[in-house]
This record gives C-alpha cells, structure tokens and sequence, in this order.
C-alpha cells in the first residue's frame, strides 16, 4: 500500500497525488490563485489567505521576502538554481517533502545533421553552424548567430512529418511556428479550410487569408496543425536570360570537360537520340549566351546522342552553380536570388532532362524528377518553395503534383488552390500528418542555436524557435514567491509568456511568473525590490558595465541590512585556455575579465563576493580557471 506523505496514513494503490482525502482535501482548498501585481508597486506582497491555519501548505516554496529578478536564462545554471532554491526552502520551519517537486524544464535542441537555412541560401549542418554566421528568420530576415549550444541528451525525440519530404526530429521542449488549423474556417462552410486565391481571399466566403500563428513547444503540436516553410524570396541577382535553361539541362544531364585536369574545355550533355529538339534548346541557350563552338554527336550504337559545347567560361560557370558528378549536383546559393521566371525556366528544363509524367485516377497529371544526388532535390524543393509550390521530395524523385504540375505548365493560372497545403505572400504551410514519440532512447549530442532579434531559425526548412527563453525563470518558480523576467528583446519576451507565464500549477500553490520587454539601462520606472537578482551572462555584453551594476542595485536592492539582496552574476573567464585570446572571441561581448579583474570589478560595488563555479560550489579565492564564474554578491556600497 502507499503512504500519505504527510500524515504517513495509507492510501489506495491508485491515488497519484500521494495524499490521503485529508490533505488532498486541504491542498485543494488552499490553492490559491495569486493576485497579479504591478511592477511599479514597490510595496506589492504576495498574502494569499493569511488567516487559514494550515496557511504553509500555500507558502512552502516561497523565498523571505517579495521574489526574484531574472535577468537571462541559460542552460548551465540549472544546477546551482536547484540547489539554491532547496537551500532557501529548507529553512522553513514546517517544510512538508512531498511539496518539493521541482520541474526543471529542459531547452529544446536538434540531432545533428538537422539542416538549417543559412542567411546566403547555403544549408549546413547545425553542428556546424558558427557565432557570427547569418541564418534566415521565421520573418524572412536574415540575422546573426549570437551563440551556439550542445549538450548530452538521453530521452525520447519526437518526430513530426508533414509529408513532402518534410520531416524533423527534436527534443520535445522545441518550440515550432505553428499556424493553428482552427482559425482558417470557412464562414461559407465550417467543415473547411478557406481556399485562397491570387487576391489573398476565400473563394468561398470572401474571408482575408490568414492564421493565427504562434511558437509552441514540439509536445503540443498537433496533427492538422500547420508548419510553417518560410518562401525566402529575394530580389533578381540579374542574370543572363538564356542561363537558367542551360543551368536546368546541365543539372540533369550535363558533366564539365576537361582538356587535361584541372583545366575546363567545357560542357558535355548525353540526351536520347531521338531527342532532336532538346539539342538543339540546349545549342540554341549556348548561342545566345555566347557564341561558340557547338558539336553535336550521335552514336547509334549507345542509343544516346552528345551535345560539345567548347568554351572555357561556360563550363567554369557551370560547375560553380551546379557542381559536378551525378551524386554531387547542387545548386549555387546565388541561383535562390534568381527572377521568378529564371527559377522556373531552370525547373521546367531538370524536368525535361531528368523527368518524366504520369497520370494519376485523383491528382491527374503529376511530374517526376528524378536525382541521385540528396543535396539537388533538397535545393529543388527549397526552389520550389519561393515559387508558392511545395512538391513532394523522396528519396530519389521530387514530385509535382495537382496545381503544382498544372502551375510548371501554365504560369498564369489560379495556384493558390486546390491542395492539401495553403500558401501566402509569405509562407507556405503544411499540415501536419503524423506526430510520434520515439520509442528508442536517442543517447547523444543534440543543438541549439541563439539568433538576434528574432530569436528563430530555420531548421529542415522550417522555422522554429532558438528556445529556451524564460526556462530559467520557470525553474525559479517553482520556489519563489514572484518572479519577473525582463529582457529587452520583444521576441523573447512574447515567447516565454507562451510558454511560462502563469499564476498557478495542479493542486500546489504556485508562484506568480510574469515577464516584461524592458531595457534596464534605459527604464527610469520605479519597481519593486527583490530577494534575489540573476544576471546570468549577460554584463560582458553591455559597453558601459559600472553603469549596469549601478542600475541593478539602485532599482531592485531592498535596503536591508539583516535581509540583504543576493546577486548573483555570471561571466566567461579569461584565465580558462578555452577562452584566452587578446581580444573576446564571441563578437557580441564587448569586454571579457580574468577572475581578478572580475572581482575588482565587483568590489567597487559590493561589501560581499564569493566566487562559485557553474554547479554552484563555493570557490576558494579569486584566481581560478573555472568559466563560466559565478559571484555571489551582497551588502551594496551605493
């Protein structure tokens, strides 16, 4: 039989809350929903039925005074959070353990070999991904890359396909962008979506074409629900006209000459013998580009004929856009910058080279292109993408189908409807088809990225969160009796309140956890003062570091000497040889410190330091090699 935590009383196998009918009873009754405070009240207090005799069954878990400040999250101090908050629970004299269940909540991540949409079109590995590359945004911008993470996982992934040849895994806190499939109903008809056309409106009820679009972690996705693929249009690179043709022919079946390695004659094409008209589209996109010596061979004995171009600049000029060998075709990142009708003329002209059709009972006439090389039928696909088409991509085709092979044969007709997918100025959206856990403990390194300003990516073409803001402040939580998250990115901001922010939790009493797009060293407003203030990694970012330090003490320090604020400031160590150099190898800090000068920094400031490494620990003295270092400051002398 199991035992009541509390009273140690028995109760049925089948109770899951671990409490006899007494004090689930009481629980229950004193859960409380907090009433949310304003941040300009500096006298704000958190009394939720003070007069209720059993009041510390709502109190367990609540720091001395009014909260904690979170400034950043990161990943590493999960640790020392934990150990802290217990250290500051346990001081409560009628502290009940069945109350302590924390929730550490992991950050979402990615196995390696997810692809993620580099700022130039380029696609590269996540793993390989560095600080200071440019990657596209869910708003279509391109934006830097501020950090990278990786971290040993040992858990369950979650797979999410959509069909298309568009599927990814990841760890199940990863948020996606997601358009929800319940707020595309017809007016005219509830049992459908809206069908949009060229006008961006519903055939049927005359409805504006659009979604409720929000980040939500991968465990709340839904099937029907709608990813989103970002179009990525840009502007014409403007390119000669006849290019786009040939590019197409040579993709699928071209191969460079050479007079004698490395040096390039030229441009080789094997057609069908029969295929009299396709040489001569090819000699024809040859002349106009540049006139010269074209030869073309049959050769009745391999059923096949041959097509020479000889020149020098043609060849080198394929091989840069398109790569060379059949399992190393790939098309240039300047190609995606191409005109609309450039990226059409290419895509009709693989077709002719590698496709062929078929005609389907229900989706009538589908186009089959076929490639051995995985890298050209994703950059096919993601070409696809800015044209508002979205073929499916296997593991050796790439199919268009429905509207889509009627849109490669006429361009001028309605390509917004009659398919399973919907397509704006913007997006493309898929439906999801099938979510599942993976029954296979995956046990290996998994990835992160961290983007300014928009704080997303685009990963296996679909744009995602980087995650992770405000998981922090959601592990204090679990303990403090408020806790307030600013930072002065928007984006981050909208996410964590998705995600985090509430004012209670299941039968225990939860803390208030509420969060604010602010700029401490540009907001004059009085706040109120705080337990603690956490300020993880965040001071080698800004220029004017005395002036930060100045601020968190004058706007949050409570002024009380027997109860004094606790700060706790994180920062890279320059003594640890991962990080020595003469200049700070992360371009976004602007100053890095040895653990020396750090403290004397700190000492300006604060009557009390005391050094402590990631997980914690107190550290003996201020010369130490441990990074990230971790101070723990009290007793401010301003």
């Amino acid at each position: 039989m199991k035992k009541c935590e509390v009273c140690g009383k028995e109760i049925p196998e089948d109770y899951q809350n671990l409490l006899c009918d007494e004090h689930y009873s009481l629980a229950e009754k004193t859960r409380t929903e907090p009433v949310k405070s304003s941040i300009t009240n500096p006298n704000y207090k958190e009394n939720p039925q003070k007069e209720d005799k059993e009041q510390w069954l709502a109190n367990i878990g609540q720091f001395q005074a009014s909260g904690v400040l979170l400034w950043k999250d990161t990943r590493w101090m999960y640790t020392f959070i934990k150990n802290y908050c217990m250290e500051r629970v346990q001081r409560h004299p009628q502290y009940p353990k069945f109350i302590w269940k924390p929730k550490i909540v992991d950050v979402g991540c990615f196995p390696s070999g997810t692809k993620i949409t580099m700022g130039d079109f380029q696609v590269k590995n996540i793993e390989d991904v560095r600080i200071g590359e440019r990657v596209f945004t869910h708003t279509q911008e391109s934006r830097r890359v501020i950090k990278t993470f990786k971290r040993k996982f040992r858990g369950n992934l979650y797979k999410i396909d959509a069909g298309y040849g568009i599927k990814i895994n990841c760890t199940e806190e990863h948020p996606f962008y997601i358009a929800d499939r319940k707020t595309n109903g017809c007016v005219e008809d509830r049992k459908f979506s809206c069908n949009s056309n060229n006008n961006g409106k519903c055939s049927k009820c005359g409805k504006v074409f659009s979604f409720k679009k929000e980040f939500r972690p991968a465990k709340d996705v839904k099937e029907g629900d709608y990813l989103i693929v970002p179009r990525l249009e840009t502007a014409s690179n403007n390119y000669l006209s006849n290019l786009s043709s040939l590019l197409g022919w040579y993709l699928a079946e071209g191969n460079v000459i050479y007079s004698h390695k490395p040096k390039i004659a030229g441009a080789l094409f094997t057609l069908d013998i029969n295929e009299d008209n396709y040489a001569k589209e090819i000699c024809d996109a040859v002349s106009n580009l540049n006139p010269t010596s074209v030869r073309i061979k049959k050769r009745p004995d391999k059923n096949i004929q041959e097509v020479f171009v000889y020149s020098k600049d043609i060849g080198e000029l394929l091989l840069r856009l398109g790569g060379s060998g059949s399992h190393d075709k790939t098309i240039h990142k300047d190609v995606f910058s191409w005109s609309t009708d450039e990226k059409i003329t290419l895509i009709k002209s693989w077709l002719k080279g590698d496709g062929h059709y078929k005609v389907e009972p229900f989706n009538g006439i589908s186009y089959v292109g076929k490639s051995v090389s995985d890298n050209l039928r994703n950059d096919i696909q993601r070409l696809s993408f800015q044209l508002g088409m979205c073929p499916a991509k296997t593991k050796e085709s790439v199919i268009f189908s429905g509207i889509d092979a009627t849109f490669l044969k006429d361009t001028e007709l309605n390509r917004f409807s009659g398919r399973r997918y919907r397509v704006d100025r913007d997006n493309i959206y898929l439906p999801i088809k099938h979510i599942e856990k993976s029954k296979q403990i995956y046990k290996k390194t998994v990835y992160n990225l961290q983007v300014e300003d928009d704080n997303s990516y685009v990963a296996n073409n679909i744009s995602v969160h980087n995650c992770g803001s405000g998981v922090g402040s959601n592990v204090l939580s679990q303990e403090a009796d408020f806790v307030w998250g600013i930072d002065k990115n928007a984006m981050s901001v909208k996410f964590a309140k998705e995600a985090f922010e509430r004012v209670k939790n299941g039968i225990y009493y939860s803390s208030q956890l509420t969060y604010d797009n602010i700029d401490i060293m540009e907001d004059n407003r009085e706040v109120m003062k705080f337990d603690v203030v956490v300020a993880i990694e965040i001071i080698e970012h800004i220029a004017d570091h005395r002036g930060f330090l100045e601020r968190l003490i004058k706007k949050f320090d409570k002024r009380d000497a027997d109860d004094p604020t606790e700060y706790f400031i994180s920062t890279p160590n320059r003594n640890n040889k991962s990080i020595q150099d003469d200049h700070p190898k992360n371009p976004f800090h602007v100053k890095e410190w040895t653990s020396e000068e750090f403290y004397n920094v700190l000492s300006e400031f604060f009557g009390s330091i005391e050094f402590m490494n990631a997980k914690g620990e107190p550290i003996e003295g201020y010369s130490t090699t441990h990074t990230p270092l971790l101070a723990r400051c009290k007793y401010p002398k301003i």
